[in-house]
This record gives C-alpha cells, structure tokens and sequence, in this order.
C-alpha cells in the first residue's frame, strides 16, 4: 500500500484512485492492454518507492548512465523532507527540529530546541520541496528526489556548544589515557619478561654447565664403581669362594681342618669392607649340621699358631723322635712320609719330624774330610 494511504485512510485511497486515473491517461496508447496495465503498475512502483529503479531495467536514453550515478551516489533528502511534511500534518506538536534529531541519530552534532530561525529554515525547505516536486512523474521525479538540500547553522545554535562532539572527544581522551596507561604497563612488563628471560637464559647456562659436569663426574663414578665390582666385590664374592666339595661334617679331620682354614680365608676375604668401617676381624663363630662350633680366630698370626716341636708334650716329643728313628733306619724320605701324614689323620705333620731332626744334628758337629786324604790299606 502506498505511504499516504497509511496516514490519511480514506484521503490516501482517494489519492491513490487519482494517481492511477493520471497513469491510465498517460499510457492510454500503449498496446495491448497487459503491456498497458505493465507499465501502470511500474511506474506506480516507482513513484511509491523511487529506490525500485535498481529493480527496475530503465529504458535506454542518452542520460541513462548519468542518471544511474546520480541515484546510487544519492541519498534522497528530498524523500525525507517530503515525509517530514505528512508527519508534521499529522502530528502537529512536532517541530522539524525534532524530526531531524530522529532523522540523523548518528550525526555528530545537535541542534537546540526551540530555534526559531532554524525551524523556519526547515520548514521553508520543506515546502518548497513539495511544491516543485508536485505533479512530476518518472524520470523527472527521480532526478528531483536525488537532489541535495542544505541549511544553514550558526556555532550558537548547536546544543551546548556542540556538546556530542566534545563528548566524543572526552571518551576518546579517556580512551587514549586508557590506551596510553596500558602501553605503559605493558612495557614494564615486556622490561620484566626481558630481564625474566636473560636470567633464565643465563640460569639455563648455568645449569648445562652443572649437568655437563654432573655427567662428568657420573661417568668417573661410574667407572670407578665397575673398577670395585671388577676388583673388590667380583674378586672377593665371585664363585671361587664357593666350596664345591663335600661338607665339613661330612669329611675327616683332617680335611676339616683345611676346610676350617679355606673357609677362615675366604670370610676374611669376604668381610674387607671391615677396614672402610674403621673395624678389625677378630674372630669368627660358626656352626656345622651338627651342632659343633667352630671359632675362627684372627687375632693370632697362622705362622706363630702353628705347633712347635718343643711346644709338644714329652708324649708328643717321643712320638715324633720314634718316627724319625724308623724313618732313618728304613731310609723313608720326608716327602715319602709327607704324603703318609696326608693319608693318616692322627700321624704328626712332617715339619715336626723335620725340627726333630734338625734339633738333633744341633748336638753333633759334623766337618768335611778333606778330598785328598787316601784311605788306610
């Protein structure tokens, strides 16, 4: 419906029947009569809305591309003026002061109410607006429409010295001391973060350096640790201190015996650690299947432990002198009886039989005759 018609009811039905009794007069040649009623409609079209044109393909004339610029660059004041016209009919309280403010929301200034000059410079405008623009149809009315208008305000006529502008100004002030307070703190803080990653980078210097060192000494460490193993813990707890015979329960004394001494000397191998400790093995007790004990002593030398000839008893004494008596009178050689007292359990070890006989040779002095005394016939 067109736009008068929402105003005036009636009136703009009216106005509208007559617009349209004009459009039939003007097209009254034009055949047949779809094409007729065709261009009726378009150019109603138009006049109702003249932004339509774009829709519209415009009949090719020598003004048409001047004419397109001008209604796309354009931004129909005259429209606007003309619809200001029927609302102040229609509401007569309305000044056109007010009509501008609600026109031009965006617009960077303020007229004051109630000025008088302006308002009658508006209203001026508007009239004669609407009386050239009445009765032109098509082409013409178009080229009215994109047509400017300008009026002319004085500095004291805008509201409080055009207040809009310096209350965008005042924000932009704000905004600016606002933006100019954070550039600040931001460029402290790029100070600190600069200053944060000079001492990290010289902090992660320092830390390669102590981890290349750490690796250093890890390494050293490590290989003094495989020199222990190779050396002390292989050497002392490896499988030759294992003893892969029978039990000492289970064999002779004698062979006990050595078994005490075999696994004398390997607990003391066992145990080197003592020293690092600031201790000294002393003695060991140790208990077979049986139940007998067994005190490994390491107090005395083993040398010094050994039995002496003239630490035997007159029994042991005689004993050994027997032996050595029936030694040289079967001519029996010491290695021969050595590896008899190896065989008997209870026979004297052959290093008595040994003193023994070095004791006695003490008591006798025994010189080498001379080579060439001849014997007596």
């Amino acid at each position: 419906m067109a736009f008068p018609l929402g105003f005036f009811g009636e009136q703009g039905g009216e106005s509208i029947h007559h617009e349209f009794v004009q459009l039939a007069s003007t097209y009254c040649k034009v055949k047949p009569d779809t094409t007729h009623l065709k261009q009726m409609l378009q150019e109603h079209y138009l006049i109702v809305h003249p932004k339509n044109r774009q829709a519209i393909p415009v009949k090719p004339t020598r003004n048409l591309k001047r004419n397109q610029e001008s209604s796309e660059t354009s931004t129909n004041v005259q429209i606007v003026l003309l619809k200001w016209r029927e609302l102040k009919n229609a509401i007569a309280d309305a000044s056109y002061i007010d009509l501008l403010h609600l026109s031009s929301v965006h617009s960077p200034f303020s007229i004051k109410p109630g000025t008088q000059r302006v308002e009658e410079c508006l209203r001026t405008v508007v009239t004669k607006v609407y009386g050239q623009g009445k009765g032109l149809r098509g082409t013409s009315r178009v080229i009215f429409l994109n047509k400017e208008k300008s009026v002319q305000v004085y500095h004291h006529e805008l509201e409080h010295g055009n207040s809009v502008i310096k209350n965008r100004l005042e924000k932009c002030e704000e905004e600016k001391k606002d933006l100019k307070g954070e550039i600040q703190e931001l460029e402290i803080r790029c100070g600190e973060l600069l200053q944060e990653l000079e001492s990290a980078e010289y902090r992660m210097q320092d830390l390669e350096n102590e981890s290349e060192k750490a690796v250093q000494e890890n390494k050293q460490l490590s290989e003094y640790l495989d020199f222990l193993e190779d050396v002390m813990i292989c050497t002392n707890c490896s499988e030759k201190l294992k003893n892969h015979g029978r039990p000492i329960h289970e064999v002779s004394k004698r062979q006990g015996n050595r078994k005490i001494k075999e696994v004398k000397t390997n607990a003391a191998k066992a145990l080197w650690f003592l020293e690092s400790f600031g201790l000294t093995l002393d003695s060991v007790k140790v208990t077979d299947k049986d139940g007998k004990i067994t005190d490994l002593d390491y107090g005395t030398d083993d040398r010094c432990s050994k039995a002496s000839f003239h630490n035997l008893s007159q029994e042991g004494q005689d004993t050994v002198s027997s032996l050595l008596y029936i030694m040289d009178n079967f001519c029996v050689g010491d290695a021969a009886y050595h590896e008899v007292s190896m065989i008997v359990d209870d026979a004297p070890r052959s290093y008595l039989i040994k003193q023994c006989r070095s004791d006695l040779n003490k008591i006798f002095h025994i010189s080498k005759t001379q080579e060439n005394t001849q014997e007596p016939k």
